[in-house]
């Protein structure tokens, strides 16, 4: 069990506390949106260029009207090895599916839909939607 903002005394027992949140400064955010400075166009997106570890340890995420920052000392991950990725570097590698800018994780119940806002050979953004709700991840390599 991983725990953002959290203070040690409050931490669910086996939890790790990974970083802090904090209330975000600027909430006008496009969730969905491609920003257009990416190195390929969003309906050109291929899995050669997401090959690889990539490491987060910034994000912002929106859980109903709440929009929070989030600062990681532990970094969260997406590793993508030609047509698997996995979340967590503990997990198995699960096959997705790309569609235009779209990363998805088929499971069971729900699947994992990764909207890809920004692409470069040295930075990935995904914002994983569940819901109504968002967490967007800045990845570098």
């Amino acid at each position: 069990m991983i725990a953002l903002g959290c203070s040690p005394k409050s931490l669910p027992t086996g939890a790790q506390k990974v970083g802090h949140t904090v209330d975000a400064k600027n909430k006008m955010i496009d969730w969905e949106g491609y920003d257009p400075n990416s190195t390929v166009h969003p309906e050109n997106i291929t899995t050669e260029e997401l090959q690889g570890l990539w490491n987060a340890y910034e994000g912002v995420f929106r859980f109903g009207n709440n929009i929070s920052t989030m600062k990681l000392n532990i970094p969260f991950i997406i590793e993508i090895k030609e047509t698997a990725c996995r979340r967590n570097a503990k997990d198995e590698f699960k096959n997705f599916i790309m569609k235009d800018n779209l990363l998805i994780i088929p499971d069971n119940l729900k699947p994992d839909t990764g909207i890809i806002n920004r692409l470069t050979a040295r930075e990935l953004v995904i914002t994983w939607k569940r819901e109504n709700n968002y967490t967007r991840y800045y990845y570098t390599k």
